[in-house]
């Protein structure tokens, strides 16, 4: 982040302003080879900015238009504004502490919702960067401190209503990291020192995580949120109350491009198989799925269950705001390779939407094998129903 303080300085140089606004739609590239030497302001630096808004436009919009600062690391590991703005509708009190700042999404949507926050973070050119954010964002009820969380929770016995954990999931190499004690900080080995100084943790968690061992690990837990947007999984929001013994809830949510959509249950309930020749063809979210509801959600829906083992679902009418995505049968089809590949050639199925299940083959083995492109309007699930493989060819409602 060695350029953190030329895009301060750039964003604060009423000289460069003006070409920030006048060249923020033009390609970064373009834009080093047309004005180096030309304008006066540092153009390797100008083009990195603008680079960063082009990519931010639709995750951070706020920021792009406040003309933030931003870095690459930490624009990739943020939460997004959509996202940050739903979590202060259920997060809410008096005093925060947040563990792991980031770029400061999470902590600009909270700092709406709690009267003071406590924000640590150990990467002090980070800081930097959302210290000169902070008026352009309108934040004023923030303190930031540059220290590790291990450190500030072992010098300081300040009480909190609420600590947010945001811990680092990438590596000192970059490389992704999923558990909670592979993280920085490791959440589980400070369970102690958090619960002395809070009744509320809530643990943000890699879309990728192991919801049941993780609850196993924090104990406590009163909530699990898998939170997704247009259908893919961004976080996992865990919420832990000192002494709680009763069951987690757990919550999918998704943002399907207009509203949020959520689903809870309290029963376990299992969709019948199938009864008579479907009509329709039903895959839930992505955050039902990750969530493990999906089987409570089509059994509500009455649909019918493909195999025990597979999250498609089939049914004899269309349904209103179905939480995912629901298709049109053309035909199922058993798998053969033979026969599989006379039915592509037979109904030009040279090019279509390949996804599967609970199958042998991966996707891109599926599209080697019977030599199809991705596109169109077609749709191939490949799953199991029972031992034997099964091809639904479908196109959307």
């Amino acid at each position: 982040m060695q350029n953190y303080k030329k895009i301060c300085e750039l964003l604060s140089s009423e000289d460069c302003k003006p070409y920030v606004n006048k060249l923020i739609n033009k390609n970064p590239a373009q834009i080093v080879l047309q004005y180096s030497g030309k304008i006066p302001c540092d153009v390797a630096a100008l083009a990195e900015l603008i680079k960063l808004y082009q990519k931010a436009a639709d995750k951070l919009p706020l920021w792009v238009d406040s003309r933030c600062a931003l870095s690459q690391r930490s624009y990739e590991q943020s939460t997004s504004q959509l996202v940050a703005l739903y979590k202060s509708t259920f997060i809410k009190g008096k005093k925060l502490l947040i563990l792991g700042g980031g770029l400061g999404v999470d902590e600009w949507a909270l700092s709406q919702t709690f009267a003071q926050l406590t924000t640590i973070d150990n990467d002090e050119a980070l800081n930097q960067i959302v210290a000169f954010n902070y008026p352009k964002l309108a934040i004023k009820n923030v303190k930031r401190i540059t220290q590790t969380a291990e450190e500030y929770l072992y010098e300081s016995d300040e009480p909190f209503d609420c600590i947010y954990t945001d811990p680092d999931r990438r590596d000192e190499k970059g490389e992704r990291k999923i558990t909670l004690q592979q993280s920085t900080p490791d959440i589980i080995a400070l369970l102690p020192k958090l619960w002395d100084r809070t009744q509320t943790l809530i643990v943000k968690a890699s879309p990728l995580l192991d919801i049941n061992t993780a609850v196993l690990q924090l104990g406590n837990v009163r909530e699990v949120r898998v939170i997704a947007v247009k259908n893919e999984v961004k976080e996992i929001l865990i919420t832990a109350e000192k002494g709680f013994t009763g069951i987690a809830k757990t919550v999918a949510v998704n943002h399907n491009g207009s509203a949020w959509q959520e689903y809870t249950t309290t029963q376990v309930k299992n969709p019948l198989p199938e009864t008579a020749p479907p009509d329709c063809f039903f895959e839930p979210n992505t955050a039902i799925i990750k969530a493990g509801l999906h089987q409570s959600y089509a059994a509500e829906l009455g649909l019918g269950t493909i195999d025990p083992k597979t999250a498609y679902y089939t049914g004899t009418t269309p349904i209103e705001d179905f939480m995912g995505r629901q298709f049109s049968i053309i035909n199922a089809v058993p798998f053969a390779k033979s026969g599989i590949a006379a039915y592509i050639k037979q109904h030009g199925l040279q090019k279509a939407n390949v996804a599967k299940r609970n199958f042998r083959l991966s996707v891109d083995e599926i599209k080697k094998l019977f030599k199809i492109k991705d596109g169109g309007n077609e749709y191939l699930f490949f799953t199991q129903q029972g031992t034997k493989g099964i091809l639904y060819h479908c196109r959307p409602v």
